[in-house]
């Protein structure tokens, strides 16, 4: 290729890319830099997604824990008192007692693939909705998450900035 011909390529290719450049449709939107951010978290974890919709966000570890048959002796559940250590959102109560099908009681067991489980001596992030008979964990499983220690700065840092950049409801997420 000639040496000339270099800046019209150039410049026809700047020409291309302006043409088809569609602009972000957060900056669009007139979202902050902070709700950008907070979208772009929610978009790659969907923990962070749902927590935008929680009522409730705390840290919570486990308290003590039962396990005995329903009254119809047909099933096994588990009842967790959780108690707070800290608050993310909203009012959390200082403790939360959870019942998921599964457990043990005597030899027994009952593992169900998508009931919450709490362990002795780890905490856990909750995403809870308030209904009309209580709080509730915010689609079960799915609004509880482990801390662990490798991760724990970098998630309590990002459901902050999702917390903080909050859409009002209503708005599409």
């Amino acid at each position: 290729m000639h040496r000339s011909h270099k800046p019209v390529l150039l410049l026809a290719l700047l020409a291309i890319v302006l043409a088809t450049h569609r602009p972000d449709p957060c900056i669009a939107e007139g979202l902050s830099r902070q709700q950008q951010s907070a979208l772009a978290l929610s978009a790659r974890d969907p923990f962070l997604a749902l927590a935008r919709d929680a009522d409730v966000v705390a840290v919570m570890s486990l308290g003590s824990r039962r396990s005995y048959w329903a009254p119809r002796h047909d099933i096994i559940l588990t009842e967790y008192r959780l108690v707070t250590t800290s608050t993310l959102h909203g009012l959390a109560p200082a403790t939360l007692t959870v019942v998921e099908e599964g457990g043990e009681v005597g030899e027994v067991g009952l593992a169900v693939s998508d009931a919450m489980v709490f362990e002795p001596g780890k905490s856990y992030v909750l995403l809870l909705e308030r209904r009309p008979n209580g709080l509730h964990v915010l689609r079960g499983i799915h609004g509880m998450r482990q801390l662990e220690s490798a991760t724990r700065q970098s998630l309590l840092r990002d459901l902050g900035t999702v917390l903080e950049a909050r859409l009002p409801k209503g708005q599409p997420r």
